[in-house]
């Protein structure tokens, strides 16, 4: 069942700009993962929205850390419907504890580049 769902998604354009918060009004079934979602809002909303592709998508990688409603979780095992707030938004950051590259990917040390 389709379901409207907020997203409050991170931007920042490089390691050195100021992040920012871009709204996303998506209508998706809530079963799917905040990963999932967040392509969905790459491919058919805003292309220019920086996310950390692997194949993994079983929880193993860690390339998909983020901040989701302020609790660090793996985007791609973590289902839309588990994650809304009682307003029905989702918020999604970068990771704490590493650099931020651009938006949504973080790097692994101080020495990573975009």
């Amino acid at each position: 069942m389709k379901k409207k769902v907020l997203f409050e998604v991170y931007r920042q354009g490089s390691k050195d700009a100021c992040g920012y918060f871009k709204e996303y009004l998506l209508a998706i079934d809530d079963r799917i993962s905040v990963y999932d979602a967040l392509w969905t809002i790459r491919n058919e909303l805003d292309t220019s929205l920086a996310l950390p592709y692997f194949r993994c998508r079983k929880g193993v990688c860690t390339s998909c850390l983020m901040r989701i409603n302020g609790v660090q979780r793996l985007a791609c095992r973590i289902p839309v419907h588990t994650t809304l707030s009682e307003d029905g938004i989702i918020r999604v950051e970068p990771p704490k504890g590493r650099p931020i590259l651009k938006d949504l990917v973080a790097g692994w040390g101080d020495h990573d580049e975009v």
